[in-house]
């Protein structure tokens, strides 16, 4: 009927909204509290667990949702480096616990597993129904250690990579192989992922102004030259 329902709250930031069914929102408030708002009959369902705000959420089925608090950096005390599990139903939770710091992001694969990564230099693989995990340290220790996004290739490769790292890598999730992806000279700053098993990469400093095109498969590259200056994307 047109009508408009205001949810009132003493925070000033709501983040991660989500619609769980057609009357329910969910949403995380500054204080790390979650809400599930019901803005038929203005009910709220609170969940506490989170120190910090939360900054990502992903749905489950129709019970359940995860939750992760990302470090911001600018921020310089300490952080939440777990993941929680929650059921809408009976506000139960699973509390995730391996990494050593703040969690960067999060990727479901399916119902039951989920990838996670963090500025302590790991991916982890959570199994959501037993709440244990296998881990993948980065192997890049002579460089930035802290993992700065993921690109799930296939069920069972992800590409990892560290801003500020120039050498890039997959692992593979069966066996813990790495695969690397040598050339660049300085730190790469963005990857974009194709399709067809390309990505292409460029880096912060103007020490290295290359744009390459990497095949993935077995690991060649084209490199694009011409800027005087930054890449700035």
């Amino acid at each position: 009927n047109g009508a408009t329902q205001v949810f009132k709250s003493k925070y000033k930031k709501i983040s991660r909204l989500h619609l769980v069914v057609e009357d329910q929102l969910l949403f995380g408030l500054e204080d790390g509290t979650i809400c599930l708002w019901n803005w038929k009959n203005n009910s709220k369902k609170i969940f506490k667990g989170h120190t910090k705000e939360v900054s990502g959420v992903h749905l489950i089925g129709e019970d359940q949702f995860l939750t992760w608090s990302k470090k911001p950096s600018y921020k310089k005390v300490s952080w939440d480096n777990y993941l929680i599990l929650w059921s809408v139903k009976t506000g139960s939770s699973i509390l995730l616990e391996g990494h050593t710091k703040s969690v960067k992001g999060v990727h479901l694969i399916d119902d039951n597993q989920a990838l996670s990564w963090s500025d302590d230099g790991t991916l982890r693989l959570w199994n959501l129904v037993s709440g244990t995990s296998l881990v993948f340290a980065n192997p890049n220790h002579d460089y930035n250690n802290e993992i700065s996004g993921i690109f799930v290739i296939k069920e069972d490769q992800v590409l990892i990579w560290s801003k500020g790292n120039p050498v890039f890598h997959i692992i593979n999730l069966r066996n813990a192989s790495f695969q690397f992806f040598e050339g660049h000279t300085r730190g790469i700053k963005k990857i974009h992922l194709f399709e067809d098993n390309k990505a292409l990469t460029w880096c912060y400093r103007r020490w290295d102004l290359t744009i390459r095109l990497w095949d993935l498969k077995d690991g060649s590259c084209r490199i694009f030259e011409g800027h005087s200056d930054y890449v700035l994307g």
